[in-house]
């Protein structure tokens, strides 16, 4: 139903107001000046297997920078791909056996960060300091400091088949994709299984993530898929999205746009989260994806000026406002 306010409610603002109209203008004028077109939706930064490097767009696949990162000379094989939140970047290296740490603005903080990892194929920062290392060769996940590089548990999770995929809920679970065609689930605190396995029957599970509204989606390396499941481990639809060839990696951005990476292609696509394409070709590589992160901006004085201007046009305007 509309609750329309008491006659006089609005009185003291009105329509003819000078202070009010220039209020209204200087927010949304300050929206289009401050707004970081480049990060309105989420930065993507993606890790370049052919080429040893990290390349950063936006999510409408405009180059921001390219490369952002370079791998040193030697044996490399780029695969995971991590960010912080307070401008690190870390890097699993497959071949070299050893994770790599960066910074957003260029800086090698130390291409031997993590070593003694017998192929990371997978990395994951749960935002608190905690770095995941799903480590292939030795079928075991393990946690470290992201600060140090130190290992609070190099075993946190040991099982028989290899690590290829990881995501964190908002819960403090931790769910990883295994060689063994399963998704188990394990407190990420301590490394207890939860639901092992809590989804099987997939098609070598390579990129998983979480969309913050209780639902897992699983990419299929083989089957070239995406799948729909929710944190239960009950199935929505298990090719929601299909015609891929070889999906390596998967990220939401700011407005739960899926972006979906395919290492055969070297292309990223956009999909709703009902699996409807948005954009078959965001981008494409000349090279192979490995990994795909989407790093969504945190509120910003644009977003408060926008918000300001909205209210105050609406308040200008004499909206009612619907309950």
């Amino acid at each position: 139903m509309k609750v329309t306010p008491p006659r006089g409610h609005w009185d003291h603002l009105r329509p003819s107001s000078q202070k009010l109209r220039w209020l209204s203008y200087l927010g949304l004028t300050l929206c289009v000046v401050l707004a970081p077109a480049r990060t309105a939706n989420g930065q993507m930064f993606v890790e370049d297997w052919g080429y040893r490097m990290i390349r950063e767009y936006t999510t409408s696949g405009v180059v921001i920078r390219s490369p952002l990162v370079t791998f040193p000379s030697g044996p490399a094989g780029p695969v995971g791909l991590s960010l912080d939140g307070a401008g690190n970047i870390f890097c699993g290296d497959g071949n070299a056996g050893v994770v790599r740490k960066y910074t957003t603005a260029r800086a090698t903080v130390n291409n031997l960060f993590i070593t003694g990892v017998g192929h990371p194929y997978e990395v994951l920062c749960d935002g608190s300091g905690r770095l995941y290392v799903a480590d292939a060769q030795n079928c075991r996940v393990g946690v470290y400091d992201t600060t140090t590089g130190a290992a609070l548990n190099a075993s946190l999770i040991q099982w028989t088949s290899s690590p290829m995929a990881m995501t964190l809920d908002d819960s403090g679970y931790l769910f990883v994709g295994f060689a063994d065609n399963t998704i188990r689930e394990y407190d990420a605190a301590t490394g207890t299984p939860l639901a092992s396995p809590l989804i099987s029957g997939l098609n070598s599970p390579r990129g998983l993530a979480y969309d913050g509204n209780g639902h897992l989606f699983v990419g299929n390396w083989d089957g070239g898929t995406v799948g729909k499941y929710t944190t239960s481990g009950e199935t929505i639809n298990a090719a929601l999205i299909s015609g891929l060839v070889n999906v390596t990696d998967l990220a939401f951005d700011a407005y739960g746009h899926l972006f979906v990476a395919d290492w055969r292609t070297g292309r990223i696509s956009e999909y709703t989260a009902a699996g409807q394409v948005i954009n078959p070709n965001v981008l494409t590589l000349s090279s192979h994806i490995s990994s795909l992160v989407i790093v969504v901006p945190e509120p910003s004085v644009m977003s408060l000026a926008l918000l300001a201007g909205v209210l105050l046009l609406g308040r200008r305007h004499r909206t009612r406002i619907p309950i």
